[in-house]
Order: C-alpha cells, then structure tokens, then sequence
C-alpha cells in the first residue's frame, strides 16, 4: 500500500520521487508549497559525473522482500507493502521482487515509460508517462480492474484492497473493495494534488493545504485533526495517518487506543518526507537522516548503521526502505610494476556516504592486502601478473571500479631505460631537432624522467648526434640506452604544374595535344636535383600527369595535374540514305539522312544536314557533326534533277484543213541514272494549249490569248504516243501554236498553219 505523487515531467535522469512508503504522498500545493521531497538533490544526467542511486533495507523478514536484487542502480521509486517490492529505474522500467502469491510480482512485458508505481497487500500499481494506469496481480475485490477511459492521471496510490488514481483536473477515482467505505470518494471533492491509500482508508490532500479523508474503521486513523492546515504531504498506514507541513514538522493522529502509535519528538524540524508502516513510521529530514519512529524496544526497525545523505525513503508492511547515492570511486589506480620484497602501496577513495572496500574480482599479488578503508599495503613475495578490481560498497549498494593488473618482477631486473623523443635512426630538420631525455621506470625508484647526454659535432647545423641515458637503481644494477640520429634538410621542394594549351573549352575538352610542364623550386636551400620534364599528351579521357621534385638532400614533392580530357579525332559520320545520280523532276528520290558518333569526347547534338533541293539542275547536300571537343567531320552528297522530255512534236510548220477534226500526237520521255522512262500516265500531262501566232516568221501577234484544248487525251499504245483531239480552227490563212505543259512542267510546241 504505497502512496502516490503528482507525476512530474521526465527528466534525462528519470523522475526524482522521495515519498516511497507504505501509505506516503509527496504533495505539491499549487502555487504556495514546495513538494514534499524538498530534500532531494536536483534532477542530474545519468552519467559517470554524478551519483547514482542504490537502496538500503531494513525490518522484519517475511518472504524475501528487501532482499535487494545485486547490482540495483540508477533508481528514481521504491514501493514496498506485505511481502512483496517494486522498484523503479530512471529509464521508466520497473524490477519487483519478494514473494509472488497473487502474481503481484509479475510486471507486465513490455511495461515502459513508467512515472510512478504503488503496491497494495497482494496487488501492484504503475503510471506511464501518457497518464495510463496499469495494474497487476491480486483481482478478488476488483483492486486492479482499472476502469474504462480513466485517463490524464497524474498519481496512484494502492490500499489494502482498493486503489486510488488522481486524475490531472484535481479529482480522484476509485476502485476496488469498499469495505468500511475505503472507496467513497466525498461528492464534489476537487483541488486534489496527492493522495495515500492505506488498509481500508484514504486521504487527499488539497492544492489549500487541507486534508481530506474517507473510509476506515472506526479508530480515529481516518479522521484528520481539526483546523490541519499548511499542509505539504500526506501518508496513512491501517492504524495511524500523518502530515508533512510546510515549516518541516509533522502532525499524526489515529487509534486512540493504540499505545505504540508513533510519536514524534516534539524538536524535530526540517523534515521533507514522510512514510507510514504497520505501527511505525519513517521520516527524512533535509540533510539526509533518515528516521525510525517505532514502539520502544522494536530494535529491528532502527536505522541501521551508516544510512545517511538519503534522498528517498520508502516502507512496507514492517520493513522500511531509504534511497541514496552509491560510492563513487574518486581514486581507483594503481602502481603497476613493483619488484619482489619492495613496499607497496595504493590508495582507493569514494565520495557519498562512508564506504569499505574490497577485491571484487580477481586477487592481489601475494603479500598484499586491502584494508576496508581503501588502502593496498605490503611487500609482494612472488613474481607474475595479478589482475584485480576494487569495488567500493555503502549501506545503498556497491560500485566497482577499473580493473588493475600489477607485474610483480624478481629483485634483481634492471631499471628499464629508454631514450625518449628522439628515435635511434631517424632525422630531424635543422631547426627543429627534438630535446632528448631519458624514461625510466624502476621497481624501487620507480617511474620518472632525466636529461640524455647528447654528443656529436655538426656542420652548419647539419649532421649525426647521439643521445644517451644511463641509470643505476639502488641495488646496483645499471642499465644504458643510446640512439643515434642526424640533423638534416627535410624541407620539402615546391613543384607546380602548367598546362599548354592552358585551358579547355567550355566542354571541358581539348581538341589538340596538350603539354604538361612542371617547374621545381627548392625550399629548403639545398638546390633542385631533379625535376620532371614536360610530358605531351594525345588522345584520351581523364588523363593526368604527376611531376616530382626532388632537392639535394633528398626530400621530394609531388603534384599531378590531372583529370586532362583530349579529343583530336573528327566524329565518324555516314549518311544512311541520300539521293546519288539523276532524278527525273517531280519524281520522288531518297531523303538525305545521317548518323554521326564520338566514341571519346561524345557528340555536341546530332548530326546536321544542309542543302539539297527538288529544281530542276544540280544539287548537293551537306551533312555535318561536331563532338564535345569541337572537332568537325563534313560528308556531301551529290545529284541532278533532270526534266521530262517532249518529243514526237513536228519542228516545221504543219498545215491543217480548216475546222478539220484531228489529232496532235506526242511522246513523254524522263531520264535519270536508271535509264529512260517513257510516260504513258494522262495524268503526267498537264495541259495542251493553243494560241494563235504570226504567220510570218519572226513577227509577233499581240492580244492573240491562250487557250486550253478540252478535245480528249488519250494514249496509243500501238504507237507510244500521247493523242490530244483537236478541232481546227475555221479560219483559213491563220497559223496556230500548240503547246503540251507535263506534269514536271516542261513543255513542248509544234505549227501549224489553217488552209
């Protein structure tokens, strides 16, 4: 039957809560009151730069629940009731344990985000960050049958066998057993900021201060002193409530008739949290005591021994809880080379309440011993390697600290010398020559550091030295270390790299070989031995060119000039169709197409084509194609287009009788590089015309129109010809001109004259 607090906002170090107890409420008075937990440190990421909480237990054993689980850290609630104990971590996991009768110990899977959590005698409470309650294990009274769209719940609080939830709006719902009114909840009951369950009674505290209570027997435990006011936190086991008031005191009522109800002292002040047992009472004060009030001569409830700077406190049935930081090891190394026989020591250190110390894991070398304080004494007897960790424990758990490992060596090993910042065999520039020294480490004189001896003349500041380190530990034994180094010019040369042509076109590209040339500077004064010479290069994509530097002493640089794109090859073009030869006019001929690649710089668009027409003469069309670098490839193709040819015409004038019926006779002939086409299509005749002209030869008749003959056209294939019927003009001594127009639009006359 642990109480409950308002549900704080989540911090990186989980929710800070202190009213861990049987029947106890951290209070939060709205706008006047601090909360109840006033003792408790502020919120601190979790890390290894603060201290993080374990728990202390304490009372009556019944079925193993506080037997605190190995390793418990990181804890932000404990709550506790019969026989059984929940815990909750700062990451919003709970971890139970005692007994288990009802199945009160078996948190739900997957129960996360968790704020707070409270047990009743068999049944067990949690609220999860969205203001959910889940409850398990013991159901006969219907204590864990949460009801239906319950929801912004801010705190529980479990009794005996009924459970309370505070919702966000200040009003609090109930259920579960109603023995002796536990669960009638005062009609319009409001301002509610905490609550506490206990046997069959419970409290509420509102945002004035004031206490209301309900349920109960009829022993006086559930009915609150007149004129309480001020108050700040509320807690009630099944025979006793008490009040946390705002000055830090406490106030507690209940059976009258109890002789063990406990008291308390009358001169306690600075009290910030307060939990209510069977017949006891548990309360923290601001500097982290914790304290037991209990009938006298119920020495199992004392606050054992070294509890202190607790920052939380719980109880269960006739068992009590306090929360408080585990040790920190502020000191935790360890010399790691010691000689047989020779004295050794280490000191280990924890901050937060008085700790011991012991070998957690592995084993000191032989004669050696931790003292509970922290200190590592004696003289080792064999040689090896021992590995060990020491773990430091207060009365809220153990921390360990970092595995050692010690090399024990026989007495008669020689100090370890090593010539340190220069290296035997390397060089250094002139200038910047590091300042030998010596490292030595000792198993009597231990480890430190003196000045080498260095020898060796230099010339201009160049040449070989010799540094050396010589130590003698006190038995005797000697040890010498020499490294031999030069001073050098190690100053890298300068090498640029120049492109000619200097820069390719907008494509990127070069079209023409490019030279690369390089020019070689010495930075360090000892002159240029080589330079690279410049490289021409031809075709391909993405070349590059790496020039070297290298001065008289050796050093050397290196630059490349790459990504150099060259293309000095026209793009292949071809046409895929094109017209070649003659094509007699108005006759259909190929159309002029062609197809271009590059295979390295790629094309610059498609190939075009220029040129060309359908006129009678000579054409030729033009195909071009450029690619990305700007090479240019041209094709050409050539053909003419021929006319048709008129013949069958008579070249002399042919005389006609007058208005005789007959006929002009005539061939269509077209030529092209296939051969001669004779025609025999009417539609390739496109009109016969007649004109009058002048009889005389050379003279001009003016105003005389054309006509278009309508007679009928017709072809005789017995003769190859074309027949156009004609009816002679009735006018004797006329001449007449008639003209055949193809179908190309050539033409062709023949005379006559009318008799």
């Amino acid at each position: 039957m642990t109480p409950a607090s308002p549900r704080p906002a989540r911090t990186a170090a989980g929710l800070r809560r202190t009213l861990l107890a049987l029947t106890a409420t951290v209070a939060l008075l709205a706008g006047t009151a601090a909360p109840l937990a006033s003792a408790e440190p502020d919120p601190v990421p979790v890390g290894n730069d603060h201290l993080a909480n374990g728990v202390a237990a304490w009372g009556r054993y019944l079925n193993g629940e506080w037997d605190v689980p190995a390793g418990m850290s990181d804890l932000t609630d404990v709550a506790s009731s019969y026989s059984h104990t929940l815990a909750l971590h700062t990451d919003g996991t709970v971890v139970a344990w005692g007994a288990d009768l009802e199945g009160e110990r078996d948190v739900p899977a997957g129960l996360r985000e968790v704020t707070a959590i409270s047990t009743g005698y068999l049944h067990s409470i949690a609220l999860t960050m969205d203001g959910t309650v889940v409850a398990w294990g013991d159901d006969r009274q219907g204590q864990t049958d949460v009801p239906a769209g319950l929801d912004g719940v801010t705190a529980v609080a479990a009794g005996n066998y009924h459970t309370l939830a505070l919702r966000g709006d200040g009003t609090v719902a109930a259920w579960g057993s109603d023995q002796f009114g536990a669960t009638d909840v005062p009609a319009g009951l409001s301002g509610v900021v905490a609550i506490a369950a206990g046997g069959w009674n419970s409290l509420a505290l509102r945002a004035d201060g004031t206490v209301v209570a309900w349920g109960g027997d009829d022993r006086g435990a559930y009915t609150a002193p007149a004129g309480l006011r001020d108050v700040t936190a509320v807690a009630v086991s099944y025979s006793h409530s008490l009040a946390l008031k705002r000055d830090g005191t406490v106030v507690t009522w209940g059976d009258p008739d109890d002789s063990g109800l406990p008291r308390v002292p009358a001169d306690l002040r600075g009290i910030t949290a307060i939990a209510a047992g069977i017949g006891f009472s548990v309360l923290l004060t601001s500097d982290g005591t914790v304290v037991s009030l209990h009938p006298e001569g119920d020495t199992e409830l004392d606050v054992p021994a070294g509890i202190t700077g607790a920052t939380g406190i719980a109880v269960g049935f006739n068992h009590a809880f306090a929360i408080g930081p585990l040790p920190t090891l502020t000191a935790d190394t360890a010399e790691t080379l010691v000689k047989t026989g020779t004295r050794y020591s280490a000191t280990f250190t924890a901050s937060g309440p008085a700790a011991t110390f012991e070998v957690s894991s592995g084993s000191l070398p032989a004669g050696l011993t931790l003292s509970p304080e922290g200190a590592v004494s004696g003289r080792p007897t064999t040689a090896g390697d021992s590995t060990f960790t020491v773990s430091a424990r207060n009365a809220y758990g153990t921390t360990a600290g970092t595995p050692h490992t010690v090399t024990v060596v026989p007495a008669n090993t020689p100090p370890v010398v090593t010539v340190a910042h220069v290296t035997d065999g390397a060089s250094y520039e002139k200038g910047s020559e590091p300042r030998a020294a010596c490292a030595i480490t000792d198993a009597e004189s231990g480890t430190f550091s003196e000045e080498a001896v260095v020898t060796g003349t230099l010339v201009n500041g160049l040449g070989t030295r010799t540094a050396t380190c010589t130590w003698t530990d006190p038995g005797g034994l000697s040890t010498t270390t020499t490294a031999t180094y030069r001073i050098v010019d190690t100053g890298v040369p300068t090498i640029a790299a120049t492109t000619t042509p200097t820069t390719p076109n907008a494509a990127g590209w070069f079209r023409s070989p490019v030279s690369v040339g390089f020019s070689c500077a010495d930075a360090g004064g000892s002159g240029i031995r080589s330079c690279t010479p410049a490289r021409i290069l031809r075709e391909g994509p993405g070349q590059s060119v790496t020039g070297t530097a290298v001065d008289n002493a050796g050093n050397r640089a290196t630059t490349t000039r790459s990504g150099i794109d060259v293309d000095t090859t026209k793009p292949q073009l071809a046409f895929t169709s094109k017209p070649e030869g003659s094509y007699p006019s108005g006759t259909a001929f190929p159309v002029a197409r062609c197809l271009a690649d590059d295979a390295l710089s790629g094309l610059d668009g498609d190939c075009v084509i220029t040129g060309g027409g359908r006129s009678v003469g000579a054409h030729v069309y033009r195909a071009t194609a450029t690619d990305r670098a700007g090479n240019v490839s041209t094709l050409t193709a050539s053909y003419t287009v021929t006319p048709w040819t008129i013949g069958g015409l008579s070249t002399s004038v042919k005389s006609v009788a007058a208005g005789a019926a007959t006929g002009m006779t005539f061939q269509v002939t077209s030529t092209s590089s296939a051969g001669t086409f004779r025609h025999s299509a009417l539609a390739d005749v496109r009109s016969v015309t007649q004109k009058q002209t002048s009889c005389t030869a050379g003279a001009v008749l003016t105003g005389a129109p054309t006509t278009t003959l309508t007679g009928r056209l017709r072809y005789d294939t017995a003769t190859n010809r074309y027949v156009k019927a004609w009816t002679v003009p009735a006018k004797p001594g006329t001449c007449w001109t008639l003209t055949v127009t193809t179908a190309d639009g050539s033409t062709g006359s023949a005379r006559y004259s009318v008799k």
